[in-house]
């Protein structure tokens, strides 16, 4: 009988040997790139990073984090900023966003009272002029005879 080419089967063996590895990084001083994914995914504008350096402290650490994310050229490589997280703790940045919330929510409650203060004007406008009196209080031509 014939050999065949390429019929060998071969298994391959791994064997299981520990790695024992030492930690000298802090646990604060850990996952640079997702505290710098983090701030960057928040799309924080320069207006309100001068809102959030009233709490944090204009010198601390994650506003100097930060202030270089909201400030990156949209070209510039990341690599620049990220060695700056790598001091900042999660729970400052945690605390950091849940301000960033409050703020936020602050001004999206502000934008709907003042479109509904809009809407509320318009339909105002609008009812006094389909009753027949207009923004002064004058009657509007060819409506007399319907007062």
């Amino acid at each position: 009988m014939t050999d065949l080419e390429h019929s060998a089967r071969k298994l391959l063996r791994a064997t299981y040997s520990p790695i024992n590895s030492t930690r000298t990084d802090a646990p604060s001083r850990q996952k640079a790139w997702a505290k710098y994914s983090l701030v960057a995914n928040l799309q924080i504008m320069p207006a309100e990073l001068d809102r959030l350096a009233s709490d944090l402290g204009p010198n601390s650490r994650i506003m100097l984090a930060l202030k270089a994310v909201v400030q990156q050229d949209v070209t510039a490589s990341a690599l620049e900023n990220v060695p700056l997280f790598t001091e900042v703790n999660w729970d400052s940045l945690v605390s950091m966003t849940e301000g960033l919330v409050k703020l936020r929510q602050q001004d999206l409650d502000e934008f709907r009272s003042a479109y509904q203060a809009i809407i509320d004007a318009y339909e105002h406008r609008v009812a006094m002029q389909s009753s027949g009196v207009g923004d002064q209080g004058d009657v509007t031509p060819g409506r007399e005879s319907e007062l």
